[in-house]
């Protein structure tokens, strides 16, 4: 199997049928030996869950798919699936009976056409439709580093027998035990951002940083449990609050960036044009200068990227889609470009130079004067450029 593929270990253990279940209980008690009885239960039903919807468990035994998949990650994968479109990622027999894991690049008559999100060019075959195990639904970090580092002692065919294979301990506390299931969520922590709000909370007066940076102050009015972003997952996002609510982080260092930067938040309009100059995501003092700021136009059909450097205002915008659908805006500076991005694709380009000035108001979602028509979710603020392929790669994530 060449190293460019995303190959695996199957974890398909001889044993007699209905033994799978006690097999696995067994091997969750091992591995949760010491730890709460809260704990343990917690294992258990993460690990049966994905059992009893039939999904199967690989481990990921090369980097074709990183950053976001990576060797010793689990992915679980649903047989049969009916959705597999652009950008779904799957599973399929590759040209040695081995498996592979990589996204889908085109659908075509014969089948799809695919590629790893690491590799420079599509994969040199077309995987029809019946060499498809199935598509990925959830990937379960670093659990199958075990059976990466011990793969030389199995037999030719690379198959283990390592049971409970998505189970993670996960670093949010000694006793914190769980698994993860949500490929966008991966994809941006994975991407190190300085601060992440889901923006999924069912209430309350504040927004929960993903990063444990910086939670929100969620402003009066604001609405909850709305229908999310991602289509490649079940989420919620919030409704904007009215003028003159806003949602606003304490103020906190780590947002202050005087450097290169990348603003991104998915929003939905209620209604159209957008609120005259709504702000998505800000950092601005009162006398206009601008760490950095993603925020509409005044007509309310484009999204401005704007920062202030030692050496300038710079601003660059493009137009948004009018419709009552989510889009992905965002904005980076990298030093000596300012960009735009709808829907994960570069839409404007400004030169600049200099370095971002630092503000002292904190980093606020929606504004209070400047309020956003509309839902917003899934923002965050990186203290680097992300790349355009990096941005595109998200959005797929989003939309596979």
């Amino acid at each position: 199997m060449p190293a460019s593929e995303a190959v695996h270990d199957e974890r398909r253990a001889a044993r007699a049928p209905g033994s799978g279940a006690r097999r696995l209980v067994s091997d969750v008690a091992t591995l949760a030996t010491g730890a709460g009885t809260g704990a343990l239960l917690t294992l258990l039903l993460l690990t049966l869950a994905p059992l009893a919807w039939g999904w199967q468990p690989l481990v990921v035994t090369s980097g074709s798919m990183g950053p976001l998949v990576r060797p010793g990650d689990v992915v679980l994968v649903q047989p049969d699936p009916d959705d597999v479109v652009v950008g779904s990622v799957v599973t399929f027999r590759g040209a040695h009976d081995g498996l592979v894991t990589h996204r889908v690049a085109e659908v075509t008559a014969d089948g799809y056409v695919t590629r790893g999100d690491a590799n420079p060019v599509t994969d040199s075959t077309v995987v029809h439709r019946d060499d498809l195990v199935g598509r990925v639904r959830a990937l379960v970090p670093w659990v199958g580093l075990p059976a990466v580092a011990v793969r030389g002692g199995a037999d030719a065919s690379g198959r283990g027998t390592t049971g409970a294979a998505f189970v993670a301990q996960r670093p949010n506390g000694p006793q914190s035990l769980g698994t993860s299931s949500r490929f966008y969520r991966d994809a941006v922590v994975r991407s190190g951002p300085v601060s992440y709000w889901r923006l999924d909370e069912t209430g309350g007066t504040t927004a929960a940083d993903t990063m444990g940076v910086a939670p929100l102050t969620v402003g009066a009015g604001t609405g909850f449990s709305r229908s999310g972003a991602l289509r490649s997952e079940s989420n919620a996002a919030i409704k904007a609050p009215p003028y003159p609510e806003l949602l606003q982080a304490g103020t906190v260092p780590a947002h202050d960036v005087a450097g290169s930067f990348t603003v991104l938040a998915w929003v939905r309009a209620t209604s159209l044009p957008q609120n005259s100059l709504a702000r998505v995501v800000t950092k601005r003092d009162p006398n206009g200068t601008t760490n950095y700021m993603l925020a509409f136009s005044s007509d309310g059909l484009s999204i401005r990227a704007l920062t202030t450097t030692t050496t300038g205002s710079y601003e660059v915008a493009a137009p948004v889609p009018q419709d009552l659908e989510w889009h992905m805006l965002a904005a980076t500076w990298d030093g000596t470009h300012l960009r735009v991005f709808v829907d994960g694709v570069v839409a404007g380009t400004v030169a600049g130079t200099g370095t971002p000035r630092t503000v002292t108001p904190p980093l606020t979602l929606s504004y209070g004067t400047s309020p956003l028509r509309g839902e917003i979710d899934e923002a965050a603020v990186w203290s680097r450029a992300l790349s355009p392929a990096e941005i595109l790669r998200l959005y797929r994530c989003a939309t596979g």
